[in-house]
């Protein structure tokens, strides 16, 4: 496909990720799959095939044969940047096994914010964690206590009160707002 749109004059787009599943599930002969700088007639298979095998090199080449090196985490590492971008203030870099189009979504520096899963019955419960901390200052103890549980895919099990009366050993301290 890059040859069709090598020209930089002409107003070509590559086609949307959509487009490009319904060319290879339903158009594999197509035109766009042909490479008009070799004398053979390319099929989405030919390219499909021809890119597996560059990737594999690659691979191969950056962590040698296969093997516990070519755990994604390993080959893509990952860091999370702080809200204010100072290199001090992020998590470093970590093996995760997540990129931008997975349920993991992390992509150049970030990711999902928080994870929570609400299990429904009787008694409501949920569960839940953050990517760093409960607090944004650096200072605390709390900025990063909770990163590698996050980066483990595992959860915590949040407080749900299911009255005003309630009391529970985990509660720390209490604010009592008035409209005075």
């Amino acid at each position: 496909m890059g040859d069709d749109f090598a020209d930089k004059t002409l107003q070509n787009n590559f086609p949307s990720v959509d487009r490009t599943e319904k060319l290879l599930l339903n158009e594999p002969t197509s035109k766009w799959f042909d490479d008009i700088r070799t004398p053979a007639k390319e099929t989405a298979a030919d390219i499909v095939n021809k890119a597996f095998a560059a990737a594999v090199k690659e691979i191969t080449d950056r962590c040698g044969k296969p093997g516990a090196n070519w755990q994604w985490g390993k080959f893509k590492r990952m860091e999370i940047a702080s809200l204010s971008r100072q290199p001090a203030f992020g998590s470093g870099n970590f093996e995760s096994g997540g990129t931008a189009s997975t349920v993991n979504a992390l992509h150049d520096g970030h990711g999902p914010s928080w994870r929570m899963v609400v299990q429904m019955g009787p008694k409501v419960k949920g569960y839940g964690i953050f990517p760093g901390g409960e607090s944004g200052n650096p200072g605390s103890f709390f900025y990063n206590d909770m990163f590698k549980t996050w980066n483990e895919g595992k959860l915590k099990e949040l407080l749900f009160m299911q009255s005003v009366s309630e009391q529970s050993p985990r509660i720390k301290s209490t604010y009592t707002l008035t409209g005075k």
